[in-house]
């Protein structure tokens, strides 16, 4: 069960003022960094910033924990023990950023800074849980304290710990203190002149990696990790007008304006010529009529209708109703004859045998399996004989690049990836008897072309 923010999300789906404090902790660091290692020595130094470093992360751990838990109930799990668990996580960050600047005085500044900010944030969460949990509210406050938590209050919670949903919400956190302490040993050791070739600082390797392992999982973020919910087709007209089909796939509502960047994010700037690779694959020729599933912007669509010309017709379907109209438009915009409907791929509103090609690109991934065996089936019955069935998607890697590009796609954020990176979609493609794929072009190991020709 995903967890359920009851804090109010002005003031914890973020870090604690963190633009400001970095830039006043840096520059204070900074600024008296030569100071601090004449005092104590580069030991005793580093000694402070280690401690400060795990203070902060702490912080972090504590957010994830309440993040990823059930927070629905007061009954169990973080709210069990205490009213404000996710202030304490957003003041052991301050804590450790204010402490990693070895000044005493600034490190009472922000305390005092946070104290103002504790007043009101708490404040507000008390506001919301007492909407949320009426008349329960005032027995669970009579009994709970306000900060540090009580073991003696606690119960563990009833569904399980969800670290996706946790990690989804406290990145920022884990971010910011992974940036903030390279900053930190960077710029202290560049004030110092601890960043010369002759003493160079061995630990600096320690933290840049740290900072490009999380800076990678940020793009796996950005990319993967929009919630993953099935929807029902909504009730926009198709741009042919024959009625609103559903799907049990995924759409992608909200996000239809960025599916070609993030598809160019995913093949490494590869998308153009994935496209035209599967394209090719199809071999559209004059008078051809090609069915592409999955269009989204339209962009393989207005292309194969250039080679159908006026003789052959290509049409796009796409269970999202935004990504027709950008289709639409794309279309209107190159004058293209290419058609855009509304459509699902385990329901092809075709005749049997009707088409001479019919080709996917980056859309099986968004089916479940039995949904994915629906649709070969549909896409073999409306080919004719001769016809091509082209394919493109993640499949089993191929090469140790393979492997290691589609490391990524593994952390399981968009639940029908992983079967895939498995080889299910061969497979499925064996079961439903259309024979043996031919895997025409590969790229970064794990992204395949596949073919298939329908005998006579």
């Amino acid at each position: 069960m995903a967890s359920e923010h009851l804090a109010s999300p002005r003031t914890h789906e973020r870090v604690v003022f963190p633009a400001a404090l970095v830039t006043l902790a840096f520059a204070v660091a900074y600024l008296s960094g030569a100071q601090t290692q004449e005092a104590f020595g580069k030991t005793a130094e580093d000694v402070l910033q280690g401690i400060s470093i795990f203070i902060a992360s702490c912080g972090v751990l504590v957010r994830l924990y309440v993040a990823g838990s059930d927070t629905s109930s007061l009954r169990a799990g973080p709210y069990s023990a205490m009213r404000h668990p996710k202030l304490l996580g957003d003041l052991m960050i301050v804590l450790g950023v204010a402490l990693g600047t070895y000044v005493w005085w600034f490190s009472l500044v922000a305390l005092a800074g946070f104290a103002f900010y504790y007043a009101r944030a708490a404040s507000r969460e008390d506001s919301r849980l007492r909407a949320l949990h009426g008349e329960r509210h005032a027995a669970w406050t009579a009994r709970t304290p306000a900060f540090l938590p009580s073991a003696r209050l606690w119960r563990n919670a009833e569904t399980p710990f969800d670290w996706k949903t946790a990690f989804r919400a406290e990145f920022g956190a884990l971010y910011f203190v992974v940036a903030y302490s390279v900053l930190m040993e960077i710029g202290i050791d560049l004030r110092t002149g601890h960043a010369t070739t002759d003493a160079w600082p061995a630990d600096w390797a320690y933290y840049l990696g740290a900072l490009a392992i999380v800076s990678l999982l940020g793009l796996c973020l950005l990319v993967l990790a929009q919630p993953a919910r099935l929807r029902t087709a909504v009730a926009t007209p198709d741009l042919i007008g024959e009625g609103i089909p559903q799907t049990r796939g995924l759409r992608v509502d909200g996000r239809a304006g960025l599916v070609d960047t993030l598809e160019n994010l995913i093949s490494g700037g590869q998308q153009e010529a994935i496209l035209q690779a599967t394209l090719r694959a199809a071999r559209v020729c004059k008078g051809d009529h090609l069915l592409d599933i999955g269009c989204g912007t339209g962009k393989l669509v207005i292309a194969a209708a250039r080679q159908a010309g006026r003789a052959g017709s290509a049409t796009g379907i796409d269970a999202t109703p935004a990504m027709i109209e950008l289709a639409g438009k794309r279309a209107r915009e190159h004058s293209s004859d290419a058609r855009f409907r509304v459509g699902v791929a385990e329901a092809l509103p075709f005749a049997d045998a009707s088409l001479d090609a019919v080709t996917s690109s980056y859309f099986f991934h968004h089916l479940p399996s039995d949904v994915k065996a629906e649709a070969l089936r549909e896409m073999w019955r409306v080919l004719k004989p001769g016809g091509r069935l082209v394919i493109t998607d993640y499949g089993k890697p191929r090469s140790l690049l393979g492997y290691a590009a589609s490391i990524p796609m593994r952390f399981d954020f968009h639940e029908y990836v992983r079967p895939q990176l498995n080889g299910e979609l061969d497979r499925l493609v064996r079961e439903a008897g259309l024979g043996e794929p031919e895997i025409l072009e590969s790229f970064l190991g794990y992204i395949g072309v596949l073919r298939l020709v329908k005998g006579a």
